[in-house]
């Protein structure tokens, strides 16, 4: 009892591991009387019972211990039922809990289907390649995959599951199932249902809205945009003049129809960064929200209603559908790249210490050179630290049929905003617009959003930014990328 008091070993505070329960082991046949002379209060000089207070994992543990398994039970039933009810005020997704227990061989399998959920898009893309490996190697896979895919609940959900099975050689599910299990089609879900050779799912009142009454607006709408590629927007922008009917305005009556089908939460990205920047700091995320998920789907539905109703041709209304797709494109299988061999590595910049200059540079570019694997293109950090000096590189090869009277700093700009053949530099290396080769939502960030990994842009100009009195505007080029309410 000394050394229980003493040194505290029920606080929340005890670091040592498992203290208590060498303990449970030597009173196992007196338990009971164990825990009422551990966690009598009468032992507290102080007369505070604070230092006594358990903390309920540890009691679960300590009546394992004991064999008390029915009290290790009934234990865990109380703090899954005091969370709950401590939780369900909030407007928090539904608990992920399955009702019927799953045996350890199934748990996997479960865990990679919700882990396509998670929010970062690289992430999610080489989620999708395990779900497919799995897909097409375990059959006892394939049922819980269509079970799951009949409970998605959006548009946009659908369609990001559904793409897994273009990256599978073959059919594994017929026609029937699909359509069967999916509750909410679109005009991409038929899309990736023609790619993979199946019948489609007739078009009906479930692919879009008629705007048959008035809607009370909350303002939600304009909250759920935050931090959402304005390229979607855009995009109705334009049809809304081609067709003559105001897309925009159809498209919140659509999200005002759809938002209430699944509870879910607007993400908060200063907060992400615990409020470590301001506002008006540049920010960059590499994330998939909820709300993002609704809100494309409302683009879905809205392009799914200038198709059937207003005459939007199969070809617009395949284009712009095709821009909110995961993935789907050879460029799919591309993995990350490591760096090339001989690609300069710094491992610490002391305080005072000299940066690389000309001369370092030369040596590096040297060094690339003297390799047998040859670069066209290179971009990437040489040295990363968390509170020192951080590094980046980039080197293209090009070729020129005339002696250049440039400047490298006038060449490098030149190859940087695609003017160098104009001026005699033929690059090596060619760059392509994500909308030229059809990449998908997973494959290319038009918002540039990324907090920890590096950021790229394929096909556009260098970034900028430009903060007003109410937002913060992200662009490349002339094409506004994000816009973040302040």
């Amino acid at each position: 009892m000394h050394s229980v008091r003493l040194n505290r070993l029920w606080s929340r505070f005890w670091g040592g591991k498992d203290t208590i329960l060498i303990y449970a082991k030597k009173y196992k046949d007196n338990w009971q009387k164990f825990l009422d002379d551990t966690l009598s209060s009468k032992f507290s000089e102080t007369g505070d019972s604070e230092w006594f207070l358990i903390p309920t994992y540890e009691l679960v543990k300590f009546f394992l211990v004991v064999g008390e398994y029915d009290l290790a039970v009934a234990t865990t039933e109380s703090m899954l039922k005091c969370l709950e009810d401590e939780t369900n005020h909030l407007s928090l997704t539904p608990l992920y809990w399955q009702l019927q227990e799953l045996s350890i061989e199934q748990v996997p399998s479960h865990i990679l289907l919700w882990s396509y959920k998670w929010p970062d898009r690289v992430a999610r893309l080489r989620t999708a390649h395990q779900i497919a490996k799995l897909l097409e190697n375990d059959f006892s896979f394939r049922p819980l995959f269509l079970q799951h895919l009949s409970q998605l609940q959006y548009e946009i959900d659908i369609t990001d599951y559904l793409s897994i099975l273009l990256l599978i050689n073959g059919q594994i599910y017929s026609s029937e199932e699909l359509t069967l299990a999916i509750i909410y089609p679109s005009i991409l879900s038929n899309n990736i249902l023609r790619k993979l050779g199946l019948l489609t799912k007739k078009a009906n009142n479930t692919f879009y809205t008629v705007r048959n009454e008035d809607k009370a607006y909350s303002g939600s709408f304009n909250k759920a945009q935050n931090g959402i590629a304005p390229l979607y927007l855009n995009f109705l922008q334009v049809l809304s003049k081609d067709l003559n009917y105001p897309l925009l305005a159809h498209f919140e009556y659509e999200w005002e129809c759809i938002k209430g089908r699944q509870d879910f939460i607007y993400f908060n990205y200063y907060g992400f960064c615990n409020n470590r920047f301001y506002p008006r700091d540049k920010l960059v995320f590499n994330i998939i929200t909820q709300a993002e998920t609704v809100i494309l789907s409302a683009y879905l539905r809205t392009l799914s209603y200038a198709y059937h109703c207003l005459g939007l041709s199969d070809a617009k209304a395949s284009f712009f559908t095709n821009q909110v797709k995961p993935f789907g494109t050879p460029y799919t299988s591309l993995q990350p790249s490591k760096a090339p061999t001989g690609w300069p590595q710094l491992s610490e910049i002391r305080k005072n210490e000299a940066l690389p200059d000309k001369t370092a540079l030369a040596k590096y570019m040297q060094d690339l050179i003297n390799q047998e694997q040859k670069i066209l293109f290179g971009s990437g950090p040489i040295i990363r630290t968390i509170n020192g000096v951080c590094i980046d590189m980039e080197l293209q090869v090009f070729q020129s049929s005339k002696k250049i009277s440039l400047t490298p700093k006038e060449v490098f700009d030149a190859l940087q905003y695609d003017i160098g053949r104009e001026l005699g530099i033929n690059p090596f290396s060619i760059r392509a617009h994500p909308i030229d080769v059809e990449f998908g939502r997973f494959e290319v960030n038009y918002v540039s959003r990324g907090v920890e990994t590096p950021s790229f842009a394929s096909g556009c100009p260098p970034s900028d930014m430009k903060t007003t009195s109410s937002s913060v505007d992200y662009y490349f080029g002339d094409v506004l990328n994000a816009k973040y309410k302040i």
